[in-house]
């Protein structure tokens, strides 16, 4: 019986060593494992700031990882909003001659009726009509060329707006947001 259980013991031993030695060369799972793989980089150039993620980290959908720079962008936005102030002042400049001529127009107006009124009582002359008449052809011409000279300004207007909303979008894409929900599988930085 002494036999046998040695017997046992080496064979159930042997059989341990055996097993657990096979299993080394066999893999625990078959198949193919994909990930989706997304690449998140800057879309503005500049001094990274702030990034905030490693590899291994789980980050949610829209979360702020960094951001860059956007003091220059920011000072090239206020310089544009003082230009911005300085050509609405040209323009209120020009409006206010538009509103003198107006004024000096709705006078000569006056006078005309005026002198047509005396000409009807034999008190006026023709000339007084003409002079009249042509005074206010000048104010019409003054106000129409005040006029043209005031689309230009409201052009650079718009053109500042234009600029102004670039800025803006620069300064939103100065900010690096992670577009999924997932998990960082590398972190890689470049300097330029």
């Amino acid at each position: 019986m002494k036999n046998i259980k040695k017997t046992l013991i080496s064979l159930t031993a042997i059989t341990v060593i055996t097993a657990c030695n096979n299993s080394r060369d066999k893999a625990d799972g078959y198949g193919n494992f994909e990930a989706t793989e997304i690449t998140v980089s800057a879309e503005n150039t500049g001094k990274l700031m702030s990034f905030n993620i490693h590899e291994g980290s789980v980050v949610a959908y829209n979360e702020l990882i960094g951001h860059i720079d956007t003091i220059p962008l920011y000072l090239k936005k206020e310089h544009l909003l003082v230009q911005k102030d300085v050509i609405k002042a040209r323009s209120k400049g020009v409006l206010s001659q538009i509103n003198v001529l107006q004024a000096k127009l709705k006078t000569a107006n006056i006078n005309k009726t005026r002198i047509e009124n005396l000409i009807i009582d034999n008190a006026g002359t023709q000339k007084q009509l003409d002079d009249i008449d042509g005074e206010i052809a000048v104010l019409k011409n003054s106000i129409r060329s005040v006029e043209i000279q005031n689309a230009p300004v409201i052009n650079e207007l718009k053109s500042i707006d234009v600029q102004i909303q670039l800025r803006d979008d620069q300064i939103k894409k100065s900010r690096i947001q992670n577009p999924i929900e997932g998990t960082v599988l590398s972190c890689l930085l470049y300097t330029s």
